[in-house]
């Protein structure tokens, strides 16, 4: 939906333009893997407010878990001896503004200085099985650096690992090419 906006002063036109309404965004993990189970969702109501982010995951067993959101979604299994929560997969931290993620460590700092994947870092590392509930200022839904269709990676004290896809809520549209000549494959577009 657009409407139309004018600026006046004394009787004069200052400057017009187009309003356009951007509803509120909401995304989800599902997380079964390994023994682990539950959701991870986000959800912000405009640009210019907080993610707010809940944690509801069982199966934990009391280790520290850092918890990150991470370059690339998690790929279809091709093999049952393949581990697609690797960084060859997934990448690493998403991080689009280069932030050394290595100089900030534990330090109390605000969100901003933080990679923008980094959840553990900004919220320390996930201890116990149960519902959590945090706020995060740079963990964008909209726009270029938004969080929607990465993947979200949990790594246990013995660097194993568990992840998942963040997908939107609604209506996920999908479209499907496959090639047969002179190269063969399909292609999953949502």
């Amino acid at each position: 939906m657009q409407t139309n906006f004018v600026l006046m002063a004394q009787n004069t036109i200052v400057a017009c333009s187009k309003l356009q309404w951007f509803p509120p965004k909401s995304a989800k993990a599902r997380i079964s893997w390994g023994g682990v189970h539950g959701m991870v969702k986000f959800h912000q109501n405009s640009f210019f407010d907080p993610t707010i982010i809940w944690i509801s995951l069982h199966g934990l067993k009391n280790f520290p878990v850092r918890f990150s959101v991470y370059d690339f979604p998690v790929p279809q299994k091709l093999s049952t001896s393949e581990d697609r929560c690797r960084d060859a997969n997934v990448g690493s931290i998403f991080n689009p503004y280069h932030y050394n993620i290595d100089v900030i460590g534990d330090a109390l700092v605000t969100d901003d200085l933080y990679a923008i994947g980094d959840l553990a870092g900004k919220i320390g590392a996930l201890t116990t099985d149960g519902f959590e509930y945090y706020t995060d200022w740079n963990l964008p839904l909209y726009g270029r650096n938004s969080i929607v269709g990465r993947s979200i990676v949990l790594v246990d004290a013995n660097m194993t690992r568990v992840c998942a896809n963040i997908h939107e809520d609604g209506d996920v549209i999908t479209a499907v090419a496959e090639f047969r000549y002179p190269a063969y494959g399909t292609l999953y577009m949502r």
